[in-house]
């Protein structure tokens, strides 16, 4: 579903985002401007996104519900501005992480949620993705120059920062405000359409991340001239791809390749020995390291407990989203799917097929037949738990 927004929201501690001004009636000679409230970085943000949280909220607006856990936790959070903020969603939230409790919610408005730097960010997935794996490139540009002043320049460009800004601020003076941080200045700031966004912060974010968290939402990248200090903004591709090689076991590389060739077709995938070099996204890369410890990669996140399948109506809308993808989002909201690639793919199953879905209040049973039907899947519901296994066989065919 495509969410339109005139804002993007980044939210810190309330504290944190109030500035001193001057009262309509009789200000006090002596009032004091409020300082903003130091986030937690480092280690004490790592542990505040491991902590518990426990919010329940029924129809609770994205802004206000974000706003209220960065004041709880003293952390910040990012919405991308293609997101409405006014949307209204169920907050319920126990026995969760916080960390886990944000991507749950995340899950909810058709977003996901990553930690890039200090800041928990919130946005559409492809474009978060996307965001994320321009990040890793253009560090590993700056680690690759050579040379010793280029090196103080690299160790000072990726040097963690605070970047805020006043509210109604344009992205583009946003980036003018990042570059003056990083002692830059920036070319093709016309490619950058006309906004406002409301008041916020990154946290502790470097050169790299800074730039790509606002010009990417703009699908927008940059390249460094030769002493880094001038970067060019410019369209960014539609897919960007990093290259990595991970280790595992033999027997382990071959029970993941299956899973991961059906849930990951536009990676590319070199197996050779102990080695799976594979050419993808960030978020790619992590989803397949995970299936090659051992994990499902969409049971990567745990859920809060909702109850039986039975007892439960869901609101769901997608635009030609894969399946593999409507399943991961699924696990996201406490809906427990067992199912065998390797059976389903020697069965003629594409997970990888596109499907388009509208359904308001639906049934397990409905959701379910919606997605399974097309693809000439069958499943069973029990509890929590939906088994996907191919059709049983006609006694025609046999």
């Amino acid at each position: 579903m495509v969410l339109l927004a005139l804002l993007c929201l980044a939210v810190a501690p309330a504290a944190a985002r109030a500035q001193a001004s001057p009262s309509p009636t009789a200000p006090s000679p002596t009032a004091t401007p409020l300082k903003p409230v130091p986030l937690k970085t480092g280690h004490a943000f790592r542990q505040a996104l491991q902590g518990a949280v426990n919010i329940v909220l029924p129809r609770a607006e994205v802004r206000n519900l974000i706003d209220r856990l960065a004041t709880m936790h003293g952390i910040a959070i990012v919405l991308d501005r293609r997101i409405d903020p006014n949307r209204r969603i169920d907050a319920q939230l126990t026995q969760l992480t916080l960390l886990d409790g944000l991507k749950f919610l995340a899950s909810q408005i058709d977003a996901e949620a990553a930690v890039i730097g200090a800041t928990v960010v919130i946005g559409l997935p492809e474009s978060l993705d996307r965001i994320r794996t321009d990040i890793a490139l253009q560090q590993q540009a700056l680690k690759d120059r050579d040379g010793e002043e280029i090196r103080q320049r690299t160790f000072a460009l990726l040097q963690g920062r605070t970047v805020r800004w006043d509210d109604l601020q344009t992205p583009a003076q946003l980036l003018g405000r990042v570059a003056d941080q990083f002692e830059l200045t920036v070319d093709g700031l016309e490619l950058v359409p006309h906004d406002l966004w409301a008041d916020g912060v990154l946290s502790k974010v470097d050169a790299p991340e800074a730039l790509a968290l606002v010009a990417g939402q703009f699908d927008l990248t940059f390249a460094w001239n030769d002493d880094l200090t001038r970067i060019r903004l410019t369209p960014s591709p539609a897919r960007l791809t990093v290259e990595h090689v991970h280790e595992a076991s033999r027997d382990r590389i071959e029970a993941a390749l299956p899973s991961a060739r059906t849930e990951f077709p536009r990676a590319k995938l070199e197996r050779s020995g102990r080695r799976l070099r594979v050419t993808g996204t960030v978020g790619e890369q992590e989803q397949i390291a995970r299936l090659l410890d051992g994990d499902s990669a969409q049971e990567a996140m745990p859920a809060p407990d909702l109850g039986p399948l039975r007892n439960r109506t869901f609101t769901i809308t997608t635009k030609r989203a894969t399946v593999v993808s409507v399943l991961r989002y699924l696990e996201t909201s406490g809906v427990r799917i067992i199912y065998d690639p390797q059976l389903l793919a020697a069965a003629g199953i594409d997970l990888s097929r596109k499907v388009t879905l509208s359904l308001k209040n639906a049934t397990a049973e409905e959701l379910f037949r919606s997605l399974c039907e097309p693809l000439g899947l069958a499943f069973e519901i029990e509890g929590k738990t939906v088994k996907l296994t191919p059709p049983p066989e006609s006694p025609e065919s046999l």
